[in-house]
């Protein structure tokens, strides 16, 4: 109480010179929202960059939601925008700025009971929808990472897991194939007995 009344943490991003000198600093804070995280960001072909991280509201219940916002050259504000579920608290791992303008980002979030849910986002330039889709192959599942495959559509790793109370021992590695319109057109995981295996990053081989 008090001091913490009014408080407020913002999503901060700063440019650096190759000498380490502050170019310039942004700090966002998504309507009205009172704790705003930046978790990283890519570069766009039009000389901007695409922000993404996670906005959570007080006011109400509680919970994180993925939050993107787009800057242009400067670091001045285009556009921002979260993705409202009220099923999950949202952690975006990933993004990719497709030929198109187009953006797809990818993570994971956590329901109220422990369960994790992998998803994809597609929004255009302007940060409108296309489409939104959740992954299940387990009680938990997430994506960490994904990448415009070589043939087309997208590429997402991640991991496929079993809560520890509950038996059985499916941890396993997931590849999974997205088309166009983010549905899949093939996934596969790899396990190990006894073993907890996700995987982190992707990254396409010379050889495709």
């Amino acid at each position: 109480a008090g001091e913490w009344d009014d408080y407020e943490q913002q999503a901060y991003i700063m440019k650096l010179s190759p000498e380490g000198e502050v170019k310039w600093e942004q700090r966002l804070a998504y309507g009205g929202s009172s704790t705003n995280e930046a978790l990283s960001a890519i570069e766009t072909r039009d000389g901007g960059y695409l922000v993404y991280g996670t906005s959570t509201n007080q006011a109400g219940e509680p919970y994180s939601q993925m939050y993107l916002a787009k800057l242009d050259a400067d670091g001045g504000l285009k556009w921002d925008r979260t993705q409202d579920d009220p099923y999950i608290y949202s952690t975006p791992k990933a993004a990719v700025e497709l030929e198109d303008g187009s953006f797809v980002i990818g993570g994971k979030g956590i329901s109220k009971m422990g369960y994790e849910t992998a998803y994809a986002l597609k929004v255009d330039g302007q940060g409108q929808e296309l489409w939104y889709n959740k992954y299940r192959y387990a009680e938990s599942q997430y994506f960490d990472d994904l990448i415009p495959a070589v043939d087309g559509g997208l590429i997402a790793v991640g991991a496929v897991n079993t809560p520890e109370y509950e038996a059985g021992d499916p941890d396993a590695l997931l590849i999974v194939k997205l088309n166009a319109d983010g549905q899949e057109v093939w996934s596969k995981q790899i396990s190990d007995p006894h073993t907890d295996r996700g995987a982190f990053a992707v990254l396409p081989a010379g050889d495709d």
